[in-house]
């Protein structure tokens, strides 16, 4: 039995992985979201390229002493200039005017844009392990016909995937990370408070980097 469960291990960590997933089919859309992913400012610019997507919506970051002080670059300005030097025109870079302070709000935003524009469609780019909770939190915020032309499309990390995250220290982190988002938003729904947000990719991929 023992060696039974010793084999077969592989399969159970690569199957409690693609429950974290959703991958939709690449289509052409008017607009593509960032929320996270290796190399997505590589990927973004080589779908704008084939004319996938028109255009690059960008959600304003929530204004800290860090950025105002020009200690740190506001994220949406660093990712708006990581965009330019991939090849994306800088006027197909737009951004949503408000500034959001957490996922929820990013969607509640999101779905208020959307609705404005009944004909918009939105590709949204994730972390591949993170991307059910990414796709759970725009379900619950967004209206059905607006979560309906939502596309989410993750992308793999380089260094890991669903295959075999559990042989390195950077993927065990990625996916019980990923696992507690995606089951707090599927049990627990919308938080009653209104939180601060402190997740950036950039700075997660710099910490991993600097524990090994």
């Amino acid at each position: 039995m023992l060696a039974a469960l010793i084999f077969a291990h592989p399969w159970i960590f690569q199957g409690l992985a693609r429950q974290l997933i959703r991958d939709d089919p690449l289509q052409q859309a008017d607009f593509v979201v960032i929320t996270g992913g290796d190399r997505r400012y590589d990927w973004v610019a080589d779908q704008y390229a084939a004319r996938n997507v028109r255009k690059v919506l960008q959600f304003r970051s929530s204004p800290k002493r860090l950025y105002e002080f020009g200690v740190l670059p506001y994220p949406h300005e660093q990712a708006r200039a990581e965009l330019i030097e991939c090849g994306v025109d800088a006027e197909d870079i737009v951004f949503i005017d408000e500034t959001a302070r957490n996922s929820w709000e990013r969607a509640d935003q999101l779905e208020r844009w959307m609705a404005e524009r009944p004909d918009a469609t939105v590709a949204v780019v994730a972390d591949r392990l993170g991307s059910g909770a990414v796709d759970e939190v725009f379900r619950q915020a967004m209206s059905p016909e607006v979560y309906e032309r939502i596309s989410i499309h993750s992308l793999r990390d380089r260094r890991y995937d669903e295959s075999d995250w559990w042989k390195s220290r950077r993927g065990m982190k990625s996916f019980y990370g990923a696992a507690v988002s995606w089951l707090t938003v599927r049990l627990g729904g919308r938080p009653e408070y209104q939180y601060e947000d402190d997740w950036d990719p950039e700075e997660y991929e710099r910490e991993l980097m600097v524990d090994g």
